[in-house]
């Protein structure tokens, strides 16, 4: 096996078939092995499992783990297969290819009765009107490479979403996968995506288009060449910093907007600092400014090295009402912002991924950024696990003002009123003690 392989099943493929053995791969092959033995194991070489037209199966996501599942009709084995994301159901057709490999059908999505909404491993939320007709809806990426569209089929009083359905760019569903050699952790994360749109109106047109970046850490925008209550992507295009390709950390999604009459994108650049750009047209950005914290400091990101880099949720928003734009952001456990040394969430003994508020103090000309704020519900801080979580601002029209909603890293998505949130402000005086005490240092492995 190419790194690992996933469950190991035994799949019942009729007569003569009946004891056979089926597994996945890390990169999304399925292997069969017939078993020639009337009792205990006698396995031929490994074939591929095979579409309609012999070309081996390829999960749509990362790490397959097959398991057996009869139909109800046939009692031959299809297969449930687990992975990356969410799970997945393969129909086995009851034939085989000439050189007996197993013909399954094309996989279809595994229902939940009643559930809740999932938008995949990781997602990163945008609460928009994406269809024009006048209601909240989401678009989410998330780390199988996917951006899915919830349309609201309720209103904005009592939203009701439909599930999730891949984004089409060009006729062709949206699926980042970074391959060989473009993911920061080498081959072995060749099909994670780690896809951070954000959902914005980029060339000023009244409809909305997609900029994002990714696990390859490049940035790309999707125009929508549709219309507003209907719209319809092109192909993704690099987005380009004075003609080179703009680039920076990975797992970021970019925070894009206007800004003191402007568009702004900002993003973690390659130092895993915060950096402001200005457009310049809809597939240009030219340089404005790192942002800095009241100290004049440049402010990071992270406290980590390498994969440990980026992850950063970021969107412009004036969380505060005043008229000036601030930015939430949601971080890994490690993030630590403003810097790696007394940052959050890492100084408070990295608790679990958290959202921040970061006010800017100063104009939308010449943005101030105070230290960070925790977002607390009824008055309790909030952590969403390890790897990240991702805010968006959620204006359902409640008379408070807008609220949050936040993806957590198991693909579940939490809504939060307004009412119902509150700012946690660290004592900076006590709890630089902690981190020494459980870290040694807070440049410590994750």
């Amino acid at each position: 096996m190419r790194f690992q392989y996933g469950r190991v099943t035994v799949v019942n493929l009729g007569e003569g078939r009946r004891r056979d053995v089926l597994t996945g791969s890390r990169m999304g092959a399925f292997h069969y092995y017939h078993n020639t033995a009337a009792s205990g194991i006698e396995l031929e070489p490994r074939l591929h499992v095979v579409d309609e037209d012999g070309i081996a199966r390829r999960h749509p996501t990362i790490h397959p783990t097959p398991l057996a599942y009869p139909n109800p009709e046939t009692g031959l084995s299809d297969l449930i297969v687990g992975g990356e994301g969410g799970l997945y159901w393969y129909r086995f057709s009851g034939r085989f290819s000439d050189q007996g490999k197993p013909l399954y059908d094309a996989p279809l999505p595994v229902l939940e009765e009643k559930a809740a909404l999932y938008a995949g491993s990781l997602p990163v939320t945008n609460c928009v009107d994406w269809d024009g007709d006048g209601d909240k809806d989401l678009v989410a990426g998330n780390s199988e490479g996917f951006i899915l569209f919830f349309d609201n089929r309720g209103d904005n009083a009592a939203p009701r979403f439909l599930p999730g359905v891949p984004i089409e760019a060009d006729g062709h569903v949206i699926h980042v996968q970074p391959g060989y050699r473009l993911d920061i952790q080498g081959p072995g994360e060749a099909r994670w995506g780690y896809v951070c749109p954000t959902v914005v109106d980029w060339n000023q047109d009244g409809a909305l288009d997609i900029v994002m970046s990714d696990s390859t850490a490049r940035h790309t925008v999707f125009l929508n060449e549709g219309t507003r209550t209907s719209p319809r992507l092109a192909q993704g295009e690099a987005l380009y910093y004075d003609g080179l390709d703009l680039y920076g950390t990975w797992r970021v999604q970019p925070a894009a907007g206007p800004m003191d009459g402007r568009m702004a994108y900002i993003t973690l650049d390659e130092d895993g600092e915060l950096h402001l750009y200005w457009q310049v047209d809809a597939r240009n950005v030219t340089d404005g400014f790192k942002l800095r914290d009241e100290s004049g400091k440049a402010m990071r990101g992270n406290c980590l090295d390498a994969g440990g880099t980026g992850r950063l949720k970021l969107v412009l928003a004036d969380w505060d009402l005043d008229g000036v734009k601030d930015l939430l952001v949601g971080t890994p456990r490690h993030g630590s912002i403003p810097d790696p040394w007394s940052g959050l969430p890492q100084m408070l003994g990295r608790r679990g991924a958290a959202v921040l508020f970061v006010k800017n103090v100063g104009t939308e000309s010449a943005p101030v950024f105070a230290y960070p704020k925790l977002f607390a519900y009824k008055g309790k801080t909030l952590y969403f696990g390890g790897h990240a979580c991702s805010p968006s601002l959620a204006d359902f029209g409640d008379p408070e003002g807008p609220g949050l909603i936040i993806g957590e890293g198991s693909g579940r998505l939490l809504y939060f009123r307004r009412s119902d949130l509150t700012l946690y402000a660290p004592d900076l005086r006590t709890v630089g003690g902690v981190v020494k005490t459980l870290f040694g240092s807070v440049a410590g492995g994750n």
